[in-house]
């Protein structure tokens, strides 16, 4: 069960490690953050080098990629809050060790375009660096991803 949240100031603390209860409570607002478009927001909280990833295969999820820095990151969010609108995404469970997490969330994924929504987990494993998150990589069901985008899911080479 998650813990009660701690707040967490707007901007993103710069130069020192964060506590558990300070990566629970970022991992609250990025969620938010997130949900209602906040794209400035959310990139406050990623160093500028960072490694963005959307596990799995571009064969099965057309949104798998892998981003570095601000710029690509924000294209990426961009280009999917155009196809999905996050709805009611909670984190359920937490490991934190050190400096980093992982995060297992649950949540409604809407297509904005035909408006099918899914329900949809995934597990999200996060590194700081100096407070800021350095590598930033989710995994989520592809083939609830696919479906969600009405994506033809490619059949493996028959042997």
């Amino acid at each position: 069960m998650p813990q009660q949240r701690a707040p967490v100031p707007s901007q993103a603390p710069q130069g020192h490690d964060l506590s558990k209860e300070e990566m629970i409570a970022l991992c609250h607002d990025l969620i938010s953050f997130r949900m209602k478009g906040d794209f400035k927001q959310v990139l406050s909280h990623f160093a500028p080098d960072c490694r963005f990833r959307l596990a799995g295969s571009s064969g099965v999820n057309p949104l798998s990629s892998v981003c570095i820095g601000h710029q690509q990151i924000l294209e990426k969010i961009k280009t999917m809050n155009v196809l999905i609108e996050y709805c009611d995404i909670k984190p359920v469970a937490y490991v934190v060790d050190d400096d980093q997490f992982v995060v297992r969330w649950v949540g409604r994924w809407r297509n904005r375009g035909t408006g099918p929504a899914e329900d949809l987990e995934g597990v999200a494993h996060v590194r700081f660096r100096d407070g800021l998150i350095i590598d930033y990589t989710n995994f989520v069901d592809t083939a609830v991803i696919a479906s969600l985008l009405d994506w033809p899911m490619r059949q493996p080479p028959e042997n």
